[in-house]
């Protein structure tokens, strides 16, 4: 992904801070905690800096009080340069469905949890319009758009740096019958595909160890880099109260509930077989 103006203003802001100071990335990088090639990476706009990471920067700098508010400005623009495909459809679109795109779109950390159907940002285009239309009412043109917008959350997965994601699904995924056969097969090699991604990890919770890990409704833990908080965004009040939140006693029980669902599901090579299995079952039907 190409990065947006203002991202390269800041990478270039800082790196010229850097610079005056005479540092290194080495050097500066150690002082904050930051490993000299995240630096590089920071200072070629090929990383996107958290508020917590540029004011470490800014004070460790010593930046005059206009080059701290340049730096400050440019990166709250870099953030609505991230979010700027979702304001077509501001208005559209239920809050809180344009909430949870906003966490995702920002988030480097993305564990979801879904018992019936994949993770929207795993699904194809006929999945995703298969599901929609058994979903929603409102007719062709607002599946079109929902689906529209599905496609264009998935954008998150190739950019640079892409979000480390854990996808958490049951067997139930592989077999609940959506779209028909070809759109079964068809998903299932995409899923498939996706997981030889370094940065994604599919697990699959298996018919045989589900009850033991406590399953309820889909829920998805975002996580964000640097001193950022953490915040649950769920569809069941059995996790939060809300469709989003940040409070730690819910946070923590979404790790808890995760954890036991990884330790109910199938590692790696073993989720990738029985997607491969049942991919074969599809295509015989």
């Amino acid at each position: 992904m190409i990065a947006e103006e203002s991202q390269r203003e800041l990478a270039r802001l800082l790196r010229c801070l850097r610079e005056a100071t005479q540092m290194t990335m080495r050097s500066a990088g150690a002082r904050i905690g930051m490993s000299e090639s995240t630096m590089s990476r920071a200072e070629t706009a090929k990383r996107t800096l958290e508020l917590d990471e540029v004011e470490a920067l800014l004070a460790l700098y010593g930046a005059s009080p206009e080059d701290r508010e340049t730096a400050l400005a440019l990166l709250a623009s870099s953030e609505r340069d991230v979010l700027a495909w979702l304001e077509p459809y501001v208005g559209r679109m239920n809050g809180e469905y344009a909430e949870y795109a906003r966490l995702e779109s920002l988030a480097t950390g993305i564990t979801e949890y879904n018992s019936l159907v994949f993770p929207g940002l795993a699904q194809t285009e006929k999945y995703a319009r298969a599901v929609t239309e058994s979903s929603f009412g409102g007719g062709d043109e607002l599946v079109e758009m929902l689906v529209e917008i599905r496609m264009r959350r998935q954008w998150r997965l190739a950019e640079e740096p892409p979000p480390s994601v854990t996808w958490i699904i049951t067997e139930a995924c592989l077999r609940v019958d959506v779209g028909g056969p070809h759109v079964m097969q068809e998903q299932l090699r995409h899923v498939a595909d996706l997981a030889a991604r370094p940065n994604i990890t599919v697990c699959v919770v298996p018919f045989s160890t589900g009850a033991r890990a406590a399953m309820q409704s889909g829920f998805t833990l975002f996580e964000y880099s640097g001193a950022r908080d953490r915040s649950v965004v769920c569809d069941s009040a059995s996790v939060a109260s809300s469709i989003a939140t940040e409070e730690t006693a819910y946070v923590n029980r979404a790790r808890g509930l995760l954890r036991r669902l990884l330790q109910a599901g199938l590692d790696e090579e073993n989720s990738i077989r029985m997607i491969e299995d049942q991919k074969a079952w599809w295509a015989k039907r």
